[in-house]
């Protein structure tokens, strides 16, 4: 979002199947947000709000918000088990 210093997501509100990704306090910075734990493949719906015209989304909420949610049934197995090239 233009204009804003997004570092570490401390001025947008990120939210994960309605979990809050920002920590209240961190060194890093109030509002700090690491997505390292999400999983890419999973998710179904990104939404994402500009402005801080939005009471419900909380604190962090200075630039916009971004709610993320994971799908509830998967469409195809994402797991492969191998056992080599011999096939023994």
């Amino acid at each position: 979002m233009r204009g804003f210093n997004l570092d570490h997501g401390t001025d947008i509100d990120i939210t994960l199947e309605d979990m809050p990704v920002n920590m209240c306090t961190h060194g890093h910075g109030q509002g700090y947000a690491n997505l390292n734990f999400m999983i890419p493949e999973l998710i179904s719906t990104l939404h994402y709000s500009k402005g801080p015209y939005f009471p419900d989304l909380r604190d962090f909420d200075t630039a916009g918000a971004v709610q993320i949610n994971y799908v509830d049934i998967l469409p195809h197995d994402l797991a492969l088990v191998t056992a080599g090239t011999l096939g023994r």
